[in-house]
């Protein structure tokens, strides 16, 4: 068996962490033809014990680690280290780095976080300290009968804090913004803004064809025709909106991250996890331009009919006066 690198010394009580050596040795028992044989040498730190155990995955642990504690330990991704958990020493290695994680808040702990293969961990801790007992201070359970498996954790007493999805997410239900969905709200107040500025820009393009009658008059005795009259009215008004479009669109994504800075925070003062981002649904954009498009078409249909149903001698008399 040790002929076939079954077994290991114990590693991990020490650092470095491979101070003592296992071999096999011809000087065995009576009747045995080998033996084992493990040595170690004196370090400033010595392990705490001596003894072999079975051979664990010799693979680092591949552990993810919050961007703060990356930063500050000036790390990337394959860099090797070393986690000091449970009085005991495990090779890692970083597999990447993470800013979220459920029930992690690093402004209000301004502690760091390390995610990583709880089962593996937990060999390996066993392994090196067989006295020590491992045990989990937080556990997630996905359950098709929530009823039976609060009950059931709620027989171990008041030693434990149960939380269920289903309740928070009946209080954050109660609040009157979230159950009305600020999707919906945002969507009302998105159509009645483009509601008022399509009556707006109607109403405008209406005075202005009251008050430049004679200018088109001018130019239907010039010889232009119907088609031309429109295609310059259509110029006109594609101008003024597509000008605004283009402000409008640009003072709203400026104001909308300067908003969310000022709402990204909760009720202690402290910056939200996770934090807002804008977000941009372009299919409504683009539905918001096609209608103002319609708007602009049908503006100058209106606009045209106007000009052409005020005679050209009455025009001018008008002009004259």
């Amino acid at each position: 068996e040790f002929h076939n690198s079954r077994y290991e010394p114990i590693k991990g009580t020490s650092v470095p962490s491979n101070v003592d050596v296992l071999s096999r040795s011809s000087d065995g028992p009576l009747n045995t033809e080998f033996s084992a044989r493990i040595d170690w040498s004196a370090a400033s730190r010595p392990p705490s014990i001596h003894g072999i155990r079975e051979k664990l995955d010799s693979q680092p642990l591949k552990v993810f680690i919050s961007s703060n504690a990356v930063k500050e330990l000036d790390l990337k991704v394959g860099d090797p280290l070393t986690i000091y958990t449970f009085n005991s020493y495990h090779d890692a290695e970083l597999a990447g780095e993470l800013n979220f994680f459920p029930t992690y808040n690093y402004a209000e702990t301004n502690d760091d976080l390390i995610v990583l293969n709880a089962k593996r961990l937990i060999q390996n801790v066993e392994a090196t300290l067989p006295y020590r007992s491992t045990h989990f201070s937080e556990m997630w359970i996905n359950t098709d009968d929530l009823d039976s498996t609060l009950m059931n954790l709620k027989e171990l007493g008041n030693r434990i804090n149960v939380y269920d999805v289903a309740s928070t997410q009946l209080r954050q239900q109660s609040d009157p913004l979230v159950a009305a969905g600020w999707s919906g709200i945002l969507a009302i107040s998105f159509g009645a803004v483009l509601l008022l500025s399509s009556i707006g820009f109607l109403i405008y393009s209406y005075l202005s064809a009251q008050q430049r009658g004679l200018e088109f008059a001018i130019l239907r005795t010039l010889g232009l025709s119907r088609k031309q009259i429109f295609s310059i009215a259509l110029v006109e008004q594609a101008f003024v909106v597509i000008t605004g479009v283009i402000l409008g669109t640009l003072v709203g994504l400026q104001t909308g991250n300067l908003m969310m800075g000022f709402m990204a925070f909760n009720e202690k003062g402290l910056p939200i996890t996770p934090p807002f981002l804008l977000s941009i649904s372009w299919s409504e954009i683009f539905l918001v331009w096609a209608i103002l498009g319609s708007v602009i078409i049908i503006t100058t249909v209106g606009v045209v009919l106007v000009y052409f149903r005020l005679a050209v001698h009455k025009a001018l008399r008008i002009g004259d006066s």
